[in-house]
This record gives C-alpha cells, structure tokens and sequence, in this order.
C-alpha cells in the first residue's frame, strides 16, 4: 500500500516538475520518474490484482500538501524544493524496500521489492546528485 501511495505522488511530482521545473537537469529527471515509476506501478497494480488487493488510487493526504506546497513555488525555489523532496522520499522508499527485500513474508511481493530495489537505489543517487548540483541561491 505505501509504494503504491508512493509511486502515485512520485508521479504526480514528475509531471509538475515537467512544467515547472527551469532547470534542465531536473526536467530530465523528473521525466525519469515519470517513465521508470509508471513502470513499476503498472507492475505493482497487476500484482494486487493477481492477490484481490485495492491500492490506493491517489497520494495520501500529506503528499497532498506537498503536492500543494511545490505548486505554489517558482524556479529556482521549485527546482531545489521538488530535488530536496526527491531525495528524502527515495530515502525512504530504499530503506522500505530493502526491509521487504530481507524480511517479506509474501514470496511474491518480496521478489518485487528486490527487482525494483536496485532502480530505486539508482533513484536516489540520480537525486542527490541533480539536488547538489543546483546552485544555492
């Protein structure tokens, strides 16, 4: 339930840094999010599916207000707030994944968090990287 909330507000952040954003790099990652996080929530729904589950069909209501908070920002506060945003929430979802990937119950489940894991490890450097590489002021 949590990658799949997540997943959701990865995407919803994806496609307003893709109109927002007015530093190339983070349009370029953003575009990222949008095609590898597409990905694997379409992979991630099939899998509830295929076990009777509902996922969530938008972000939670905290991801809300940061949906809502980027929307109010510009340039480069945008930019630097969005990347900050990217890279405690790929914090977060590798510390999650990594959890399942070691101690998961469900057989299936397990094997889609070690899959994803390395892209999202991937996610993470990609997001630090572009967030330190923003100018400071």
């Amino acid at each position: 339930m949590q990658a799949a909330a997540g997943g959701r507000t990865e995407i919803e952040l994806a496609r307003l840094a893709q109109q927002k954003a007015t530093a190339d790099m983070v349009r370029q990652f953003a575009a990222r999010m949008l095609a590898e996080h597409g990905k694997s929530n379409d992979e991630l729904t099939a899998l509830a599916r295929a076990k009777s589950l509902s996922l969530p069909a938008a972000p939670t209501p905290v991801a809300g207000e940061r949906i809502t908070k980027l929307r109010r920002l510009a340039g480069l506060a945008f930019d630097r707030e969005y990347m900050r945003q990217m890279v405690d929430d790929h914090k977060a979802t590798v510390a999650a994944f990594e959890n399942e990937a070691r101690n998961g119950r469900d057989g299936q489940i397990k094997a889609f968090a070690t899959k994803i894991l390395p892209a999202l490890q991937e996610h993470l450097r990609l997001a630090q990287a572009v967030h330190e590489g923003l100018p400071k002021s």
